[in-house]
């Protein structure tokens, strides 16, 4: 049942304690009285409450009278619409007698507080029925904001309906009043334990999170197209650069800041397998959300972007570098962290950079896609590998970022391309382990988990249709170099 004192919980309602023992007796109904003489025809448990215009002219002697009917015929409470300025006989009575004095601001409306009040106590199924068609209602707008939807809500039920963000927990146990926005639990929408309001929150929490997802819409629109500028500046060719530069300068991209980026591989796709790629979509696009939503309080820019079914996560600041790649990879550790499960356990994060201007942006991309190359060969899913930054690494990443060099060592692979993608790939994979191990047949096989014999017939056939000598110092360190590359980029 419900008491005076869960009405003064009720914090919508904005009713204030002035006397009595709490938590009072149970409510069973509302009435208004506009004269103090009415207070003499009200039932046990029920809540009085005198008007402004009851009390305004009212003495100490008429309130103590009203306050003695009021006990007397074990009202639950009076509730006074005003200050609360109760003379102090009223309070001391109150506390005796086990009634309870209540008091709202004399701006409150009252029709409305006295409909909210029956709707809070009244328990019979029809009206229960009646108040959960209403929150259905009122909630059926797909213009209306996510705080319109509540306060619409909390008018219809009679009810606290509140939106309880969601805090930096990785995981989050689902509930009837989660909001869920692309699998992500993002708040959950709170209400009393009242029948009508339990039944009604999920009807709630999907409006408030149909809301949501169309102000994050709007407000990431902007920000996704400069996404896009900043994917293909980072993989365009040379000759492109010059106006795609001028355009990310026009949408207010930072070009000449420091950047740093990193690279979420989810693994191989294969092209014929339309589910596979439906799913991989709808997986990239619900990481993407959750990371724009993850970056857009974080200081810097940040800028994410789906490119070949893998994610793109670019960081960039004028200043405060030294944050910049704690900061991503924060970020990105809690987006695996959310996606892992469904990406079927494999996510390879890559991070690089920082560095500055084009060229930087173009680097750490590169860098971030050699550190994923680098997780996914240790096997290390889900746990952010940082480019080491030294060594012949980094010159490999400055040769892949490098379209000149790119174009150059291509054609050293150009035969092996002719072949396909897939026997390409093979053959790089193949010529790179055979190299990397001083053209050891048996150490490259144990590399790619071969049979020495299958290793040396690959060999003979690949290096017939390079047109190399491999006994050659230049002709071999092209092929390495080349291989190295594509591996890299």
């Amino acid at each position: 049942m419900t008491t005076p004192q869960d009405l003064v919980d009720a914090r919508h309602l904005d009713i204030g304690w002035v006397a009595g023992t709490a938590p009072g007796r149970p409510v069973t109904g509302v009435r208004a009285a506009e004269r103090l003489a009415d207070v003499a025809d009200q039932k046990s448990g029920r809540v009085v409450v005198l008007t402004a215009g009851a009390t305004e002219h009212a003495s100490p002697y008429e309130l103590d009278v009203a306050t003695r009917l009021a006990a007397t015929q074990e009202c639950a409470a009076l509730l006074f619409v005003g200050d609360g300025d109760v003379p102090s006989t009223c309070r001391r009575m109150a506390e005796r007698t086990g009634l309870v004095l209540l008091a709202t601001p004399a701006t409150t409306d009252i029709a409305r507080l006295i409909i909210r009040l029956d709707r809070l106590v009244t328990t019979t199924a029809a009206v229960v029925l009646e108040r959960l068609a209403a929150a259905h209602a009122a909630v059926a707008d797909d213009a209306a904001s996510a705080d319109e939807l509540l306060a619409r809500a909390q008018d219809a039920l009679g009810v606290p309906v509140e939106l309880e963000a969601r805090g930096d927990e990785a995981t989050e146990r689902r509930t009837a009043g989660s909001v869920v926005i692309g699998d992500q639990v993002i708040g959950v929408v709170r209400v009393p334990s009242d029948e009508a309001a339990q039944l009604a929150l999920p009807t709630i929490a999907a409006a408030v999170a149909r809301a949501k997802q169309r102000e994050l819409t709007r407000l990431f629109a902007e920000t996704q197209t400069r996404a896009e500028l900043v994917a293909q500046v980072a993989f365009a060719e040379s000759s492109h650069l010059p106006s795609l530069v001028e355009q990310a300068r026009r949408v207010g991209f930072r070009v000449d800041g420091h950047h740093c980026a990193a690279w979420l591989d989810f693994g191989e796709l294969d092209a014929a397998d339309a589910d596979g790629l439906a799913q991989r979509r709808r997986l990239v696009d619900r990481v993407e959300l959750a990371g724009l939503h993850r970056f857009s309080n974080v200081a810097g820019s940040w800028h994410l972007a789906a490119v070949t079914g893998h994610l793109l996560v670019v960081g960039s600041t004028a200043s405060r570098l030294d944050r910049l790649v704690a900061e991503l990879r924060a970020g990105v550790e809690h987006l695996v962290a959310e996606v892992t499960p469904d990406a079927g356990g494999a996510v390879y994060v890559g991070i690089g950079g920082p560095w500055e201007g084009v060229d930087g942006l173009r680097s750490a991309v590169t860098e971030a896609r050699v550190a994923s190359r680098i997780a996914r060969d240790k096997r290390r899913s889900g746990r952010p590998v940082m480019f080491d930054g030294t060594g012949i690494r980094r010159v490999l990443a400055e040769l892949a970022a490098s379209t000149t060099s790119r174009k150059v060592l291509d054609e050293v692979l150009a035969p092996l391309d002719a072949l396909g993608p897939d026997r390409a790939s093979q053959g790089v994979e193949t010529l790179l382990a055979y190299l990397d191990a001083q053209r050891s047949p048996t150490k490259a096989a144990a590399t790619l988990h071969l049979h020495p014999n299958a290793v040396t017939y690959r060999i003979r056939r690949l290096v017939p249709l390079l047109d190399l000598d491999l006994d050659n110092p230049d002709d071999r360190f092209a092929l390495h170099l080349a291989c190295r590359v594509r591996v890299a980029g």
